[in-house]
């Protein structure tokens, strides 16, 4: 193992599996209204609520990690809802990683898929 990554190990405390914790996406998108002085478009409040549940199911699962020093770090599996470091290949490095979030136009539209099948039914 490279040195590096062995002093890395040798700093994590523990590693959680954090998929239940409390989320703070409707805090950041009613922010995001509130800094541009925006009254939020009809139907904000209900996939606020659709996407926290999602997030807060096992489709938002991420593990946090954390540092001896105190430091935490949010690792996020393929296809989790969570925001967080996603761990990747690449061609220029053996392994690195990349900040990901969900995309809120794709949460959006299957919101309003998920309403439109609830009316037909």
């Amino acid at each position: 193992m490279e040195q590096r990554a062995a002093n890395l190990l040798d700093q994590i405390e523990r590693t959680t599996d954090a998929g239940k914790r409390t989320e703070d996406f409707a805090e950041q998108v009613e922010a995001v209204f509130d800094d541009a002085g925006l009254e939020y478009p009809k139907g904000v409040a209900g996939f606020l609520d659709y996407v926290t549940k999602r997030r807060m199911s096992k489709e938002g699962r991420f593990y946090r990690i954390h540092y001896r020093t105190g430091a935490t770090v949010d690792v996020v599996p393929p296809g989790s809802l969570a925001t967080g470091l996603e761990l990747v290949r690449d061609d220029r490095r053996k392994a690195g990683s990349r900040f990901i979030r969900p995309s809120i136009e794709r949460l959006w539209r299957e919101y309003e898929g998920s309403r439109a099948s609830q009316m037909t039914r």
